[in-house]
């Protein structure tokens, strides 16, 4: 079965789970899941994200040829599903030097924005202290809007990476 009939015929976590599997032993299936992560179609790209995130979780470096597509994909996202996944696996991958000021900058209007859903927002904290733990000049930053958001949070989620990469930061 091809990987767009798989993602139409069911949106489940264990069909996300074996597409992604697919996807990282063959490189066609691969390339076939990330033309449905960015396919126009709303279903389409939001039951692709799933996959795609299990990919990023376990074989991260599989999609460093896709980053900057998937950047752009980040500008006008089809649904949160986007975003969510693309965080959760840029919490476990080796960004590339080059893209990480983009990455923090996008980080940075997840994390001050409550307009964006919890999961967002505490995987856009994991990955923002990711990559400012590098740089002190940019730690200090991220350390203050940390500090500002904590007066402010409500959802335990966003309360526990807080204080976690606070601490992790100080």
């Amino acid at each position: 079965m091809e990987i767009r009939q798989a993602l139409e015929n069911e949106h489940s976590r264990t069909n996300a789970i074996a597409i992604a599997d697919r996807a990282i032993g063959n490189a066609d299936d691969l390339a076939s899941l990330m033309n449905c992560f960015f396919d126009d179609d709303l279903r389409m790209c939001q039951r692709a994200a799933w996959s795609v995130g299990f990919v990023g979780i376990k074989q991260p470096e599989l999609l460093h040829p896709y980053l900057r597509k998937i950047l752009d994909a980040l500008d006008n996202p089809k649904h949160d599903a986007v975003v969510r996944n693309v965080l959760r696996t840029f919490e476990g991958m080796n960004l590339p030097e080059e893209y990480e000021g983009e990455i923090l900058e996008r980080c940075f209007s997840y994390i001050t924005s409550p307009k964006y859903a919890v999961a967002i927002r505490a995987f856009a904290i994991t990955v923002a202290s990711k990559i400012a733990i590098k740089y002190p000049e940019i730690k200090d930053e991220l350390i203050q809007e940390l500090q500002y958001q904590q007066q402010y949070a409500e959802k335990a989620a966003i309360k526990s990476r807080l204080k976690r990469h606070l601490k992790e930061l100080l």
